[in-house]
């Protein structure tokens, strides 16, 4: 089966200010963040059923579960691995999605 990697850097966001309209185009968020040299490493394997580890543990990221379903048509197993701490505002969630 074949496997893949990828790499996105965490970040920091200083400031963030979401924007609410009617209309779900128009909806966003403006803000100010930076990247920084620690990150998430991704592995992806073609598999029979799917699975999400982080550092060893499976885990739900939504973000990364809406990304597999769209792009790929086989069920995946995807591997990450990071001295980032998911939850903790280094934007992991976003580059385990990006990455994947």
């Amino acid at each position: 089966m074949k496997t893949y990697l990828a790499y996105s850097p965490g970040s920091i966001s200083k400031i963030f200010s979401p924007y609410f309209d009617k209309d779900l185009l128009k909806t966003g968020s403006l803000g100010l963040g930076f990247t920084i040299n620690e990150g998430v490493y991704c592995n992806l394997e073609e598999s029979f059923e799917p699975l999400v580890t982080f550092n060893g543990k499976p885990v739900t990221i939504p973000a990364v579960d809406y990304v597999v379903e769209k792009i790929s048509f086989l069920p995946m197993i995807v591997h990450f691995e990071s001295t980032l701490p998911i939850g903790a505002g280094f934007g992991v969630s976003g580059a385990c999605a990006i990455s994947s």
